[in-house]
Protein backbone atom coordinates (compact mmCIF):
# COMPACT_ATOMS: atom_id res chain seq x y z
CA UNK A 1 0.00 0.00 0.00
CA UNK A 2 1.80 3.39 -0.97
CA UNK A 3 0.13 7.23 -0.39
CA UNK A 4 1.28 9.66 -2.88
CA UNK A 5 -0.22 12.44 -3.89
CA UNK A 6 -2.38 13.08 -6.77
CA UNK A 7 -0.24 14.47 -9.99
CA UNK A 8 1.59 13.09 -12.92
CA UNK A 9 4.43 13.79 -11.49
CA UNK A 10 4.08 11.98 -8.16
CA UNK A 11 2.37 8.73 -10.11
CA UNK A 12 5.65 9.05 -12.64
CA UNK A 13 8.21 8.52 -9.39
CA UNK A 14 6.50 5.79 -7.89
CA UNK A 15 6.45 3.73 -11.14
CA UNK A 16 10.48 4.29 -11.23
CA UNK A 17 10.43 2.89 -7.81
CA UNK A 18 8.42 0.04 -8.72
CA UNK A 19 9.98 -0.87 -11.75
CA UNK A 20 13.75 -0.57 -9.80
CA UNK A 21 12.58 -2.79 -7.70
CA UNK A 22 11.24 -5.14 -9.74
CA UNK A 23 14.34 -4.96 -11.49
CA UNK A 24 16.40 -5.87 -8.30
CA UNK A 25 14.08 -8.75 -7.07
CA UNK A 26 12.86 -10.19 -10.72
CA UNK A 27 9.40 -9.75 -9.36
CA UNK A 28 6.90 -7.68 -11.30
CA UNK A 29 3.32 -6.17 -10.02
CA UNK A 30 0.08 -7.45 -11.59
CA UNK A 31 -1.99 -4.58 -12.81
CA UNK A 32 -5.02 -6.74 -12.82
CA UNK A 33 -5.28 -7.42 -9.25
CA UNK A 34 -4.09 -3.70 -8.05
CA UNK A 35 -6.46 -0.79 -7.36
CA UNK A 36 -6.30 3.21 -7.14
CA UNK A 37 -7.85 4.75 -4.44
CA UNK A 38 -8.74 8.54 -4.83
CA UNK A 39 -9.78 11.23 -2.46
CA UNK A 40 -13.53 11.96 -2.93
CA UNK A 41 -12.34 15.66 -4.45
CA UNK A 42 -10.10 14.07 -7.01
CA UNK A 43 -11.14 15.69 -10.64
CA UNK A 44 -11.93 12.86 -13.34
CA UNK A 45 -9.15 13.57 -15.56
CA UNK A 46 -6.80 14.00 -12.89
CA UNK A 47 -7.63 10.52 -12.13
CA UNK A 48 -7.39 9.21 -16.27
CA UNK A 49 -3.94 11.00 -16.00
CA UNK A 50 -3.04 8.75 -13.10
CA UNK A 51 -4.57 5.75 -14.00
CA UNK A 52 -2.73 5.95 -17.67
CA UNK A 53 0.70 6.75 -15.69
CA UNK A 54 0.65 3.72 -13.58
CA UNK A 55 -1.26 1.68 -16.27
CA UNK A 56 -3.54 0.64 -13.35
CA UNK A 57 -7.58 1.14 -14.49
CA UNK A 58 -8.99 0.00 -11.58
CA UNK A 59 -10.11 1.71 -8.50
CA UNK A 60 -10.66 0.78 -5.29
CA UNK A 61 -12.15 2.38 -1.73
CA UNK A 62 -15.26 -0.19 -2.27
CA UNK A 63 -13.45 -3.69 -0.82
CA UNK A 64 -11.48 -4.82 2.05
CA UNK A 65 -7.83 -4.91 3.30
CA UNK A 66 -6.88 -7.57 6.02
CA UNK A 67 -10.15 -8.42 6.21
CA UNK A 68 -11.34 -4.70 7.12
CA UNK A 69 -13.18 -2.39 4.83
CA UNK A 70 -10.91 0.13 2.99
CA UNK A 71 -13.39 3.58 3.29
CA UNK A 72 -15.76 4.23 6.32
CA UNK A 73 -19.14 5.80 5.77
CA UNK A 74 -21.85 7.34 7.95
CA UNK A 75 -23.08 3.47 8.99
CA UNK A 76 -20.40 1.81 10.73
CA UNK A 77 -22.70 -1.26 11.73
CA UNK A 78 -23.34 -2.29 7.77
CA UNK A 79 -18.94 -2.14 7.29
CA UNK A 80 -19.16 -4.76 10.28
CA UNK A 81 -21.80 -6.87 10.13
CA UNK A 82 -20.22 -9.37 8.32
CA UNK A 83 -18.50 -10.89 11.56
CA UNK A 84 -21.94 -11.77 12.77
CA UNK A 85 -22.31 -13.57 10.09
CA UNK A 86 -19.31 -15.74 9.87
CA UNK A 87 -20.00 -16.33 13.95
CA UNK A 88 -23.57 -17.49 12.73
CA UNK A 89 -22.05 -19.41 9.62
CA UNK A 90 -19.79 -21.30 11.96
CA UNK A 91 -22.70 -21.91 14.28
CA UNK A 92 -24.82 -23.04 12.15
CA UNK A 93 -21.89 -25.69 10.66
CA UNK A 94 -21.42 -27.09 14.34
CA UNK A 95 -23.58 -30.29 15.90
CA UNK A 96 -23.72 -29.41 19.31
CA UNK A 97 -25.72 -32.26 20.18
CA UNK A 98 -23.32 -34.42 21.36
CA UNK A 99 -20.98 -31.72 22.96
CA UNK A 100 -20.78 -31.50 26.73
CA UNK A 101 -20.66 -27.84 28.57
CA UNK A 102 -17.33 -28.10 28.49
CA UNK A 103 -17.06 -28.70 24.63
CA UNK A 104 -19.14 -25.64 24.19
CA UNK A 105 -17.36 -23.42 26.10
CA UNK A 106 -13.78 -24.35 24.79
CA UNK A 107 -15.61 -23.74 20.90
CA UNK A 108 -16.70 -20.76 22.30
CA UNK A 109 -13.50 -19.19 24.06
CA UNK A 110 -11.18 -20.60 21.46
CA UNK A 111 -12.79 -20.31 18.13
CA UNK A 112 -16.48 -17.72 17.89
CA UNK A 113 -14.64 -14.98 20.74
CA UNK A 114 -11.72 -14.52 18.70
CA UNK A 115 -13.53 -13.86 15.18
CA UNK A 116 -13.65 -10.32 15.83
CA UNK A 117 -10.48 -9.92 17.40
CA UNK A 118 -9.22 -8.30 14.34
CA UNK A 119 -11.41 -5.74 13.67
CA UNK A 120 -11.26 -4.68 17.16
CA UNK A 121 -7.52 -4.33 17.20
CA UNK A 122 -8.12 -1.28 15.04
CA UNK A 123 -11.31 0.17 15.02
CA UNK A 124 -14.32 0.64 17.44
CA UNK A 125 -17.47 -1.26 16.54
CA UNK A 126 -20.86 -0.13 17.06
CA UNK A 127 -22.30 -1.20 20.59
CA UNK A 128 -25.49 -2.71 18.51
CA UNK A 129 -23.12 -4.51 16.67
CA UNK A 130 -21.10 -5.62 20.17
CA UNK A 131 -24.44 -6.91 21.66
CA UNK A 132 -25.71 -8.71 18.18
CA UNK A 133 -22.70 -10.42 18.51
CA UNK A 134 -23.35 -11.27 21.96
CA UNK A 135 -26.55 -12.41 21.58
CA UNK A 136 -25.07 -15.19 18.82
CA UNK A 137 -22.98 -16.46 21.23
CA UNK A 138 -25.37 -16.47 23.63
CA UNK A 139 -27.72 -18.68 21.61
CA UNK A 140 -24.98 -21.15 21.12
CA UNK A 141 -24.09 -21.26 24.51
CA UNK A 142 -28.10 -22.31 25.83
CA UNK A 143 -29.62 -23.77 22.72
CA UNK A 144 -29.36 -27.18 21.42
CA UNK A 145 -28.74 -28.22 18.12
CA UNK A 146 -32.47 -28.07 17.05
CA UNK A 147 -32.23 -24.33 16.87
CA UNK A 148 -34.75 -24.08 19.51
CA UNK A 149 -34.53 -21.34 22.02
CA UNK A 150 -34.47 -21.93 25.27
CA UNK A 151 -33.73 -19.83 28.44
CA UNK A 152 -31.24 -18.29 29.31
CA UNK A 153 -30.85 -19.08 33.12
CA UNK A 154 -27.89 -16.54 33.85
CA UNK A 155 -27.44 -13.37 32.95
CA UNK A 156 -24.08 -12.62 30.15
CA UNK A 157 -23.07 -10.37 32.79
CA UNK A 158 -22.60 -12.89 34.88
CA UNK A 159 -21.32 -15.14 32.18
CA UNK A 160 -18.12 -13.01 31.96
CA UNK A 161 -16.96 -12.74 35.00
CA UNK A 162 -13.81 -14.35 36.10
CA UNK A 163 -13.90 -17.83 36.96
CA UNK A 164 -12.43 -16.71 40.49
CA UNK A 165 -15.58 -14.79 40.96
CA UNK A 166 -18.04 -17.40 39.79
CA UNK A 167 -18.19 -16.41 35.97
CA UNK A 168 -17.18 -18.86 33.20
CA UNK A 169 -14.53 -16.16 31.96
CA UNK A 170 -16.64 -15.56 28.17
CA UNK A 171 -15.46 -12.27 26.72
CA UNK A 172 -17.03 -9.23 27.01
CA UNK A 173 -16.84 -7.28 23.81
CA UNK A 174 -17.40 -3.71 24.41
CA UNK A 175 -15.46 -4.26 27.24
CA UNK A 176 -12.56 -6.29 25.08
CA UNK A 177 -13.02 -3.60 21.85
CA UNK A 178 -11.61 -1.08 24.07
CA UNK A 179 -8.71 -2.80 26.13
CA UNK A 180 -7.94 -3.70 22.36
CA UNK A 181 -7.95 0.07 21.42
CA UNK A 182 -5.84 0.97 23.88
CA UNK A 183 -3.29 -1.19 22.94
CA UNK A 184 -3.23 1.25 19.48
CA UNK A 185 -3.00 4.24 21.56
CA UNK A 186 0.00 2.58 23.78
CA UNK A 187 1.99 2.26 20.55
CA UNK A 188 1.58 5.78 19.54
CA UNK A 189 2.12 7.25 23.71
CA UNK A 190 5.34 5.11 23.78
CA UNK A 191 6.71 5.11 20.17
CA UNK A 192 6.27 8.94 19.06
CA UNK A 193 8.42 8.81 16.34
CA UNK A 194 6.84 6.16 14.39
CA UNK A 195 5.68 6.62 11.07
CA UNK A 196 2.06 6.13 12.22
CA UNK A 197 2.28 8.32 15.45
CA UNK A 198 4.00 11.46 13.34
CA UNK A 199 1.23 10.76 10.67
CA UNK A 200 -1.04 11.43 13.27
CA UNK A 201 0.06 13.90 16.05
CA UNK A 202 0.80 15.99 12.24
CA UNK A 203 -3.08 16.20 11.61
CA UNK A 204 -4.82 15.53 14.54
CA UNK A 205 -2.83 16.94 17.71
CA UNK A 206 0.42 19.10 16.42
CA UNK A 207 0.30 21.32 19.74
CA UNK A 208 -0.20 19.00 22.35
CA UNK A 209 0.13 15.10 23.15
CA UNK A 210 -2.06 11.83 22.62
CA UNK A 211 -2.80 11.87 25.95
CA UNK A 212 -4.64 15.56 26.51
CA UNK A 213 -5.86 16.12 22.87
CA UNK A 214 -9.40 16.28 23.08
CA UNK A 215 -12.21 14.54 20.21
CA UNK A 216 -13.62 17.10 17.85
CA UNK A 217 -16.56 16.53 15.71
CA UNK A 218 -14.56 16.54 12.11
CA UNK A 219 -12.32 13.30 12.68
CA UNK A 220 -11.96 9.83 11.09
CA UNK A 221 -13.61 6.65 12.18
CA UNK A 222 -10.34 5.66 13.26
CA UNK A 223 -8.62 8.31 15.22
CA UNK A 224 -11.96 8.39 17.27
CA UNK A 225 -11.27 4.99 17.89
CA UNK A 226 -7.71 5.69 18.83
CA UNK A 227 -8.79 8.03 21.33
CA UNK A 228 -11.46 5.51 22.89
CA UNK A 229 -8.56 3.41 23.85
CA UNK A 230 -6.31 6.54 25.01
CA UNK A 231 -9.33 7.43 27.06
CA UNK A 232 -9.30 3.88 28.83
CA UNK A 233 -5.44 4.60 29.18
CA UNK A 234 -5.58 7.66 30.89
CA UNK A 235 -7.44 6.25 33.66
CA UNK A 236 -4.96 4.14 35.00
CA UNK A 237 -1.43 5.55 33.93
CA UNK A 238 0.82 6.79 36.82
CA UNK A 239 4.48 7.95 37.35
CA UNK A 240 7.08 6.41 38.66
CA UNK A 241 9.67 8.60 40.03
CA UNK A 242 12.84 9.28 38.40
CA UNK A 243 14.50 12.60 39.50
CA UNK A 244 11.17 14.12 40.04
CA UNK A 245 11.29 17.22 38.01
CA UNK A 246 8.09 16.12 35.45
CA UNK A 247 5.62 15.08 38.40
CA UNK A 248 3.31 17.52 39.63
CA UNK A 249 2.83 16.14 43.43
CA UNK A 250 -0.64 17.54 43.72
CA UNK A 251 -2.23 16.63 40.19
CA UNK A 252 -0.08 13.51 39.06
CA UNK A 253 -1.13 10.27 40.36
CA UNK A 254 2.47 9.05 41.77
CA UNK A 255 2.18 7.57 45.50
CA UNK A 256 1.49 3.97 44.47
CA UNK A 257 2.18 1.54 41.48
CA UNK A 258 -0.62 -0.31 41.54
CA UNK A 259 -3.52 2.10 41.15
CA UNK A 260 -3.69 5.45 40.73
CA UNK A 261 -2.96 7.73 44.11
CA UNK A 262 -2.33 11.79 44.11
CA UNK A 263 -2.65 13.60 47.61
CA UNK A 264 -6.11 15.46 48.75
CA UNK A 265 -6.86 18.77 47.58
CA UNK A 266 -4.32 21.06 45.81
CA UNK A 267 -1.93 23.28 48.01
CA UNK A 268 -1.87 27.03 48.18
CA UNK A 269 -1.58 28.75 45.21
CA UNK A 270 2.04 30.06 45.71
CA UNK A 271 2.95 25.96 45.69
CA UNK A 272 0.59 24.57 43.11
CA UNK A 273 3.88 23.84 40.61
CA UNK A 274 5.88 21.80 43.27
CA UNK A 275 7.13 19.03 41.69
CA UNK A 276 8.43 15.62 43.84
CA UNK A 277 12.03 17.09 42.91
CA UNK A 278 11.14 19.72 45.22
CA UNK A 279 11.07 17.37 48.31
CA UNK A 280 14.70 15.79 47.96
CA UNK A 281 18.18 17.37 49.44
CA UNK A 282 20.81 17.87 46.82
CA UNK A 283 22.59 15.07 49.35
CA UNK A 284 22.54 11.90 46.96
CA UNK A 285 18.70 12.78 46.04
CA UNK A 286 17.29 11.66 49.84
CA UNK A 287 13.92 12.25 50.45
CA UNK A 288 13.67 15.76 52.47
CA UNK A 289 11.77 14.64 55.57
CA UNK A 290 10.95 17.80 56.43
CA UNK A 291 9.83 19.26 53.61
CA UNK A 292 7.31 15.99 53.41
CA UNK A 293 6.11 16.40 57.26
CA UNK A 294 5.45 19.77 56.06
CA UNK A 295 3.28 19.35 52.86
CA UNK A 296 2.02 15.69 53.18
CA UNK A 297 2.17 14.51 56.56
CA UNK A 298 -0.01 11.75 55.98
CA UNK A 299 1.35 10.47 53.11
CA UNK A 300 5.47 10.09 54.72
CA UNK A 301 5.36 6.63 54.98
CA UNK A 302 3.74 5.76 51.35
CA UNK A 303 6.74 8.63 50.17
CA UNK A 304 9.81 7.01 51.97
CA UNK A 305 9.09 3.85 50.20
CA UNK A 306 9.62 5.12 47.21
CA UNK A 307 13.12 4.98 45.61
CA UNK A 308 13.94 7.52 43.38
CA UNK A 309 17.07 7.64 41.24
CA UNK A 310 20.67 9.17 42.13
CA UNK A 311 21.72 9.14 38.84
CA UNK A 312 19.02 11.88 37.40
CA UNK A 313 16.98 9.35 35.29
CA UNK A 314 13.84 10.67 33.95
CA UNK A 315 10.46 10.03 35.16
CA UNK A 316 8.13 7.76 33.71
CA UNK A 317 4.59 7.31 32.77
CA UNK A 318 3.44 3.62 33.14
CA UNK A 319 0.28 1.45 32.93
CA UNK A 320 -0.33 0.70 36.41
CA UNK A 321 -2.29 -2.62 35.55
CA UNK A 322 0.99 -4.75 34.77
CA UNK A 323 4.74 -5.30 36.82
CA UNK A 324 6.67 -3.64 34.10
CA UNK A 325 4.45 -0.58 33.51
CA UNK A 326 3.81 -1.78 29.88
CA UNK A 327 0.45 -2.12 28.43
CA UNK A 328 -1.09 -5.48 27.67
CA UNK A 329 -4.28 -6.19 26.33
CA UNK A 330 -5.05 -8.92 29.11
CA UNK A 331 -4.36 -6.26 31.99
CA UNK A 332 -6.61 -3.16 29.84
CA UNK A 333 -9.63 -5.64 29.56
CA UNK A 334 -9.20 -6.56 33.28
CA UNK A 335 -9.67 -3.07 34.19
CA UNK A 336 -12.42 -2.15 32.16
CA UNK A 337 -14.35 -5.43 32.85
CA UNK A 338 -13.77 -4.28 36.86
CA UNK A 339 -15.67 -0.76 36.14
CA UNK A 340 -12.29 1.52 35.21
CA UNK A 341 -13.09 2.00 32.51
CA UNK A 342 -17.02 1.74 32.11
CA UNK A 343 -18.41 4.58 30.56
CA UNK A 344 -22.37 5.25 31.30
CA UNK A 345 -22.09 1.85 33.45
CA UNK A 346 -23.67 2.22 37.12
CA UNK A 347 -21.95 0.79 39.85
CA UNK A 348 -22.68 1.52 43.78
CA UNK A 349 -22.74 3.99 44.76
CA UNK A 350 -19.55 5.06 47.01
CA UNK A 351 -20.14 8.33 47.89
CA UNK A 352 -21.45 7.81 52.10
CA UNK A 353 -17.99 6.86 52.16
CA UNK A 354 -17.05 10.33 51.79
CA UNK A 355 -17.76 11.40 55.63
CA UNK A 356 -15.64 8.10 56.95
CA UNK A 357 -12.26 9.67 55.07
CA UNK A 358 -12.96 13.09 55.56
CA UNK A 359 -10.00 15.05 56.99
CA UNK A 360 -12.14 16.58 59.83
CA UNK A 361 -10.98 17.34 63.05
CA UNK A 362 -13.78 15.79 65.43
CA UNK A 363 -15.21 12.41 65.06
CA UNK A 364 -18.04 12.30 62.14
CA UNK A 365 -20.92 9.50 62.56
CA UNK A 366 -20.44 8.54 58.64
CA UNK A 367 -23.74 6.18 59.04
CA UNK A 368 -26.10 8.58 57.38
CA UNK A 369 -28.19 9.00 60.83
CA UNK A 370 -26.90 12.85 61.34
CA UNK A 371 -30.01 15.37 61.25
CA UNK A 372 -28.40 18.19 59.70
CA UNK A 373 -31.18 20.77 61.06
CA UNK A 374 -29.85 20.36 64.65
CA UNK A 375 -26.09 19.88 64.02
CA UNK A 376 -25.74 22.06 60.99
CA UNK A 377 -23.81 25.04 62.90
CA UNK A 378 -21.52 22.92 64.60
CA UNK A 379 -21.08 20.47 61.78
CA UNK A 380 -20.01 23.98 59.61
CA UNK A 381 -17.47 24.96 62.41
CA UNK A 382 -15.67 21.62 61.97
CA UNK A 383 -12.43 22.44 61.43
CA UNK A 384 -10.18 20.38 58.71
CA UNK A 385 -7.00 18.93 59.25
CA UNK A 386 -3.82 19.82 57.94
CA UNK A 387 -2.37 19.48 55.16
CA UNK A 388 -5.59 20.57 53.45
CA UNK A 389 -4.50 23.67 54.10
CA UNK A 390 -7.91 25.51 54.74
CA UNK A 391 -7.53 28.08 57.40
CA UNK A 392 -10.86 30.12 57.93
CA UNK A 393 -13.25 28.42 55.06
CA UNK A 394 -15.24 25.27 56.11
CA UNK A 395 -15.18 21.87 54.74
CA UNK A 396 -18.46 20.33 55.27
CA UNK A 397 -20.54 22.67 53.18
CA UNK A 398 -18.31 22.21 50.13
CA UNK A 399 -18.27 18.27 50.60
CA UNK A 400 -21.75 18.69 50.81
CA UNK A 401 -21.90 20.39 47.58
CA UNK A 402 -20.03 17.90 45.75
CA UNK A 403 -21.93 15.02 47.11
CA UNK A 404 -24.98 16.60 45.17
CA UNK A 405 -22.96 17.19 42.15
CA UNK A 406 -21.72 13.44 42.16
CA UNK A 407 -24.96 11.92 43.10
CA UNK A 408 -26.65 13.67 40.33
CA UNK A 409 -23.82 12.46 37.99
CA UNK A 410 -24.49 8.69 39.24
CA UNK A 411 -27.82 9.05 39.13
CA UNK A 412 -28.49 10.58 35.40
CA UNK A 413 -25.06 9.56 33.65
CA UNK A 414 -24.26 6.80 35.86
CA UNK A 415 -20.46 8.17 36.55
CA UNK A 416 -19.38 6.12 39.85
CA UNK A 417 -17.06 8.67 42.31
CA UNK A 418 -14.70 6.93 44.54
CA UNK A 419 -14.55 9.05 47.76
CA UNK A 420 -10.90 9.75 46.96
CA UNK A 421 -12.27 12.25 43.92
CA UNK A 422 -15.32 13.31 46.18
CA UNK A 423 -12.93 14.80 48.79
CA UNK A 424 -10.11 16.22 46.30
CA UNK A 425 -12.66 17.77 44.49
CA UNK A 426 -14.41 19.28 47.82
CA UNK A 427 -11.10 20.53 49.01
CA UNK A 428 -9.75 22.25 45.63
CA UNK A 429 -13.36 23.88 45.81
CA UNK A 430 -12.99 24.87 49.33
CA UNK A 431 -9.58 26.29 48.55
CA UNK A 432 -10.50 28.07 45.53
CA UNK A 433 -12.95 29.96 47.41
CA UNK A 434 -10.73 31.08 50.18
CA UNK A 435 -8.09 31.83 47.81
CA UNK A 436 -10.56 34.08 46.20
CA UNK A 437 -11.33 35.86 48.83
CA UNK A 438 -7.61 36.61 50.67
CA UNK A 439 -4.59 35.72 48.27
CA UNK A 440 -1.01 35.60 50.06
CA UNK A 441 1.67 35.95 47.68
CA UNK A 442 4.29 33.10 48.73
CA UNK A 443 7.53 32.34 47.01
CA UNK A 444 7.92 28.61 46.08
CA UNK A 445 10.52 26.98 47.14
CA UNK A 446 13.04 26.25 44.03
CA UNK A 447 13.84 22.86 42.51
CA UNK A 448 16.96 21.91 43.21
CA UNK A 449 17.64 18.77 41.98
CA UNK A 450 20.11 16.42 42.71
CA UNK A 451 23.54 15.89 40.66
CA UNK A 452 26.25 13.62 42.84
CA UNK A 453 28.95 12.07 40.54
CA UNK A 454 29.88 8.16 41.42
CA UNK A 455 32.45 6.39 40.86
CA UNK A 456 32.73 2.15 40.58
CA UNK A 457 35.15 -1.14 40.62
CA UNK A 458 35.41 -4.68 41.38
CA UNK A 459 36.00 -8.18 40.18
CA UNK A 460 33.36 -10.81 41.49
CA UNK A 461 30.89 -9.07 43.29
CA UNK A 462 27.70 -11.04 44.90
CA UNK A 463 24.81 -9.21 46.89
CA UNK A 464 21.89 -10.70 48.58
CA UNK A 465 18.93 -8.69 50.68
CA UNK A 466 16.84 -9.79 53.21
CA UNK A 467 13.08 -8.06 53.98
CA UNK A 468 10.97 -8.17 57.03
CA UNK A 469 7.00 -7.32 55.89
CA UNK A 470 5.95 -6.31 59.13
CA UNK A 471 8.18 -2.87 59.33
CA UNK A 472 9.31 -2.80 55.74
CA UNK A 473 12.86 -2.69 56.94
CA UNK A 474 15.59 -4.09 54.74
CA UNK A 475 19.20 -5.38 55.48
CA UNK A 476 21.78 -5.01 52.60
CA UNK A 477 24.87 -7.64 51.95
CA UNK A 478 27.42 -7.62 49.48
CA UNK A 479 30.84 -9.32 48.74
CA UNK A 480 33.53 -7.91 46.43
CA UNK A 481 35.95 -10.71 46.02
CA UNK A 482 39.53 -10.62 44.00
CA UNK A 483 42.82 -11.64 43.77
CA UNK A 484 44.41 -9.78 46.44
CA UNK A 485 41.61 -9.45 49.00
CA UNK A 486 37.89 -9.90 49.96
CA UNK A 487 35.48 -7.55 51.47
CA UNK A 488 32.33 -7.70 53.10
CA UNK A 489 29.70 -5.31 53.61
CA UNK A 490 26.60 -4.77 55.13
CA UNK A 491 23.82 -2.13 55.79
CA UNK A 492 20.37 -1.42 57.07
CA UNK A 493 17.41 -0.16 55.18
CA UNK A 494 14.23 1.39 55.94
CA UNK A 495 11.12 2.03 54.00
CA UNK A 496 11.20 -0.66 51.65
CA UNK A 497 8.31 -1.67 50.00
CA UNK A 498 8.74 -5.16 48.81
CA UNK A 499 12.02 -8.07 48.39
CA UNK A 500 12.10 -6.92 44.70
CA UNK A 501 13.30 -3.49 45.76
CA UNK A 502 15.48 -4.60 49.00
CA UNK A 503 17.57 -6.76 46.18
CA UNK A 504 18.06 -3.81 43.49
CA UNK A 505 19.26 -1.29 46.51
CA UNK A 506 21.94 -4.20 47.27
CA UNK A 507 22.92 -4.13 43.55
CA UNK A 508 23.22 -0.35 43.87
CA UNK A 509 25.20 0.12 46.84
CA UNK A 510 27.68 -2.79 45.73
CA UNK A 511 28.21 -0.87 42.26
CA UNK A 512 28.38 2.16 44.22
CA UNK A 513 30.81 0.68 46.59
CA UNK A 514 32.99 -0.37 43.46
CA UNK A 515 32.69 2.59 41.97
CA UNK A 516 33.98 4.54 44.92
CA UNK A 517 37.09 2.33 45.20
CA UNK A 518 37.75 1.99 41.68
CA UNK A 519 37.08 -1.47 40.46
CA UNK A 520 36.13 -1.56 36.69
CA UNK A 521 36.16 -5.39 35.61
CA UNK A 522 32.94 -6.93 37.33
CA UNK A 523 31.30 -9.57 37.18
CA UNK A 524 28.26 -9.23 39.50
CA UNK A 525 25.59 -12.39 40.52
CA UNK A 526 22.90 -12.23 42.65
CA UNK A 527 19.95 -14.86 43.68
CA UNK A 528 17.28 -12.60 42.20
CA UNK A 529 16.49 -14.01 38.62
CA UNK A 530 13.66 -11.49 37.90
CA UNK A 531 16.15 -8.50 38.55
CA UNK A 532 19.14 -9.79 36.88
CA UNK A 533 17.02 -10.92 33.74
CA UNK A 534 15.32 -6.88 33.77
CA UNK A 535 19.34 -5.60 33.84
CA UNK A 536 20.39 -8.05 30.74
CA UNK A 537 17.00 -7.25 28.40
CA UNK A 538 16.87 -3.97 29.64
CA UNK A 539 13.37 -4.65 30.83
CA UNK A 540 11.46 -1.78 32.93
CA UNK A 541 9.72 -2.93 36.36
CA UNK A 542 7.90 0.16 37.63
CA UNK A 543 7.84 -0.75 41.07
CA UNK A 544 12.67 -0.28 40.85
CA UNK A 545 12.20 2.15 37.75
CA UNK A 546 14.62 4.67 39.81
CA UNK A 547 17.25 2.02 41.15
CA UNK A 548 17.22 -0.07 37.57
CA UNK A 549 17.88 3.24 35.96
CA UNK A 550 20.84 3.90 38.15
CA UNK A 551 22.02 0.37 38.01
CA UNK A 552 21.92 0.56 34.11
CA UNK A 553 23.55 3.96 34.38
CA UNK A 554 26.41 2.53 36.43
CA UNK A 555 26.97 -0.21 34.42
CA UNK A 556 27.21 1.82 30.90
CA UNK A 557 29.45 3.49 32.33
CA UNK A 558 32.80 4.11 29.51
CA UNK A 559 35.60 2.85 32.21
CA UNK A 560 33.40 -0.04 33.43
CA UNK A 561 32.84 -3.67 32.13
CA UNK A 562 30.30 -5.05 34.26
CA UNK A 563 28.45 -8.80 33.39
CA UNK A 564 25.26 -9.79 35.49
CA UNK A 565 24.76 -13.21 36.33
CA UNK A 566 21.98 -15.20 38.63
CA UNK A 567 23.61 -18.09 40.98
CA UNK A 568 21.28 -20.04 43.19
CA UNK A 569 20.97 -19.37 46.59
CA UNK A 570 23.31 -22.21 48.24
CA UNK A 571 26.31 -20.34 46.31
CA UNK A 572 25.37 -17.04 48.12
CA UNK A 573 25.14 -17.76 51.58
CA UNK A 574 28.23 -15.00 52.69
CA UNK A 575 25.56 -12.60 50.92
CA UNK A 576 22.82 -14.00 52.44
CA UNK A 577 24.25 -14.06 55.74
CA UNK A 578 25.02 -10.47 55.84
CA UNK A 579 22.28 -9.39 54.75
CA UNK A 580 20.24 -10.97 57.13
CA UNK A 581 22.94 -9.75 60.03
CA UNK A 582 21.88 -6.15 58.60
CA UNK A 583 18.33 -7.02 58.89
CA UNK A 584 18.77 -7.87 62.68
CA UNK A 585 21.22 -4.66 63.61
CA UNK A 586 20.55 -2.20 66.46
CA UNK A 587 18.07 0.26 64.84
CA UNK A 588 19.87 3.95 64.39
CA UNK A 589 19.17 6.39 61.83
CA UNK A 590 18.38 4.58 58.67
CA UNK A 591 18.14 6.97 55.77
CA UNK A 592 15.51 7.22 54.01
CA UNK A 593 17.32 7.14 50.26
Amino acid sequence: MFFVQASREAAATLLKIIQRYGDASGQAINVDKSSITFSKRTPQPLKAIVKNVMNIQKEGGVGKYLGLPEHFGRKKRDLFSSIVDRIKQKVGSWTTRYLSAAGKMVLLQSVLSPIPSHAMTGFQLPVSLCKEIQSAITRFWWDDSSGKKKMAWIAWTELTKPKALGGLGFRDFQRYNEAALAKLSWRIFENPDSLLSRMLKGKYFPETDILSVEAVTAISHGWRSVLVGRDLLVQNLGWVVGNGQSINVWYDPWLDHSKQKRPYGPASEAFVNLTVADLRTNRQGEWDVEKIRLFLPQYEKDILTIKPSIKNAQDKQVWLGTKSGAYSTKSGYYFASSGGGRRGHKTECELPLVWRDAPLALGFDHRGIVDLDTRWTSLCSTPALPPTGLITSQLVPWILWTLWKKQNRFVFNGASASPEDTLATAIRAAKEWEQGQKIEKVTPPQSTPSATEACTAATIVRTDAAWRKEDKKAGLGWTVKTERFEIRRKKPHGHVSSPLVAEGLAIREALLFCREHNLNDILLESDSAQLIKAINRKESIAEVHGILSDILHLSGLPDISILFSWIPRDKNLVADSLSKEALCMVEGVIAPT
